[in-house]
């Protein structure tokens, strides 16, 4: 018996005897979930599993399931994962991911353009003191290493990349400041210089959504985030519900609230509030006509 008060993962790898021999070249990706397999357990990625697992035969996935369920039983208090795949091959992946994330967090992420016109229109002066004179730069609340901190505690998969981008991309994470790079005596300059808290900016930015015309904002960032040609920044689910939300109360009459994009791939509500993906009929309104 393992002690789990020394052991709190249990990580099982069901393989087949091919894949087994393939090793970290085996495609992990697209598996025959019907042949018989072999389950080899590993705690803390590091020690062997010493008990006597049995071997999935038919209908693997519920064996599996049900092995998983046994084993969370014996030991209270771990947790038990089960992979469908040799160890090898997915120690190579996660190898790999743990890579690319390094490569990604090496340059903080461009701006997606619509959340960056949606901050502009929402504020066309200072949000924090209300200057038109200096030049306006985006500013985050939560700055890029930050985020990165934040996001380093999830294990390397291949989303934590686009998980950071979109924490720090969050349109309720920025707002643009006045900048003076010669006196720095700006507001943006002011913030790197901890003299703005960010209890502050979060105040300035949550009364920008106050603003007369911001639902109208908001519906147009929605739009414009499902269109973006040639995107490449992963889309915020989350954050164009939160932008649904505020663009849904003031829908005028005679105004049209229910749009389809993409050729009908995308149903927008702003009555309602919803976004809906499928295959909508035009009926000649398609793409925000």
């Amino acid at each position: 018996m393992v002690s789990t008060d020394e052991h709190r993962e249990l990580t099982l790898y069901a393989v087949t005897a091919v894949e087994e021999a393939a090793g970290e070249n085996a495609n992990i990706e697209s598996l025959d979930l019907t042949a018989p397999r072999d389950v080899s357990g590993w705690w803390d990625e590091n020690r062997p599993c010493v008990e006597v697992l049995p071997t999935l035969t038919i209908n693997v996935i519920r064996q599996g399931q049900l092995l998983v369920a046994d084993l969370q039983k014996q030991f209270p208090g771990s947790s038990v994962r089960l992979r469908f795949g040799p160890r090898a091959a997915w120690q190579a992946k996660v190898a790999r991911q743990q890579r690319e994330w390094e490569v990604r967090k090496s340059k903080r992420p461009s701006m997606p353009p619509e959340t960056d016109r949606l901050l502009r229109s929402l504020s066309p002066e200072c949000a924090i003191c209300g200057t038109f004179v200096l030049p306006l730069e985006v500013a985050h609340i939560v700055n890029w290493p930050e985020t990165l901190r934040a996001i380093e505690s999830i294990p390397a998969s291949a989303v934590r990349a686009q998980l950071a981008e979109i924490a720090f991309h969050d349109p309720w994470n920025a707002l643009p400041l006045c900048r003076d790079r010669i006196r720095r005596t700006g507001c943006h300059d002011k913030e790197e210089r901890g003299e703005i808290t960010k209890d502050r900016m979060r105040h300035a930015r949550a009364a920008l959504d106050l603003q007369p015309g911001a639902d109208r904002l908001y519906r147009r960032f929605v739009s414009q985030s499902l269109m973006s040609p040639g995107r490449t920044a992963p889309v915020d689910v989350a954050a164009l519900g939160r932008a649904l939300a505020l663009a849904r109360s003031t829908i005028r009459p005679g105004e049209p609230a229910r749009f389809h994009l993409q050729d009908g791939a995308h149903e927008l509500d702003f009555q309602h509030g919803y976004l809906s993906g499928g295959h909508f009929s035009c009926s000649g309104k398609c793409d925000g006509h």
